[in-house]
């Protein structure tokens, strides 16, 4: 069953729902959230709420638990 349903115009392209394989340049524990350079002008970010990996049954994993500089991570 389709839930969404995107349509991109050849004229306007846009990255929403684009799959990046991007490296991790940057780390805030404060912030909770990464940098991932994706090879376009600004690096994107990424919140840790936004990575599967790190939601638990009942607590979340600090970002730091979960990434580091330098690792490379497939993001959309």
């Amino acid at each position: 069953m389709v839930q969404e349903l995107h349509i991109e115009r050849a004229g306007s392209r846009g990255l929403v729902g684009n799959v990046y394989l991007g490296k991790v340049c940057r780390v805030l524990p404060g912030m909770q959230s990464a940098f991932i350079d994706i090879g376009l002008d600004r690096a994107a970010f990424l919140h840790v709420g936004d990575i599967v990996e790190a939601r638990g049954e009942n607590s979340a994993r600090p970002i730091e638990k979960v990434l580091h500089e330098g690792q490379s991570v497939l993001v959309q």
